[in-house]
């Protein structure tokens, strides 16, 4: 029974397939293009076709995306698994982001936010109590040196407040953050 747990997209792991500038790419094309093969997506993107394969199958493997054979081909659209736990969420998100311009690294800076899932414990701890690190601590079950670490992550990544010593959630002041601090509270 675990195993079939741990097989199902999390919001960490999700974000950890898109903290990748050619997957980011990908993305972008495929929401210019609509539906399309992925030799034409993996050009568009600058990318070998193998490569380009390798992380649609990635993107379609968080629900991200939807995958169709054709032929010895396969097309992809950039609609989101509705079988998958918050993919609509973070696609909306990201293709808000990609229509405001954000670049890879501008949307990078915010997904790394949740690429591990203490990080999404400790937000959703902070939405319901501010707190010294060592309380957090004790709530959270993390030992404080690596609460810190993560605390260190998600203040430079704008998701809580600077001060060391009263640590409370920061709601981001852009979109896309916002969207996927939403998601990450909802898990």
């Amino acid at each position: 029974m675990n195993d079939i747990m741990e097989l199902q997209p999390t919001l960490w792991r999700t974000c950890r397939i898109l903290a990748s500038s050619p997957r980011l790419q990908l993305l972008r094309a495929l929401q210019e293009s609509g539906t399309a093969s992925v030799s034409v997506l993996s050009e568009r993107a600058h990318l070998p076709s193998a490569k380009g394969s390798l992380h649609l199958r990635a993107l379609n493997s968080r629900g991200l995306i939807t995958a169709t054979p054709k032929g010895r081909f396969v097309y992809y659209t950039p609609i989101a698994n509705p079988s998958v736990t918050g993919a609509a969420e973070i696609l909306n998100a990201l293709n808000m982001a990609i229509s405001a311009c954000m670049t890879d690294d501008e949307i990078i800076h915010y997904i790394t936010a949740f690429t591990h899932q203490r990080r999404i414990t400790i937000v959703g701890k902070l939405n319901t109590l501010s707190c010294d690190p060592e309380t957090l601590a004790v709530r959270t079950g993390i030992s404080l040196p690596a609460l810190l670490r993560h605390i260190e992550k998600l203040q430079a990544r704008d998701m809580v407040s600077p001060d060391k010593s009263r640590l409370e959630l920061r709601i981001p002041n852009n979109l896309f953050g916002h969207a996927l601090l939403d998601t990450a509270l909802k898990n």
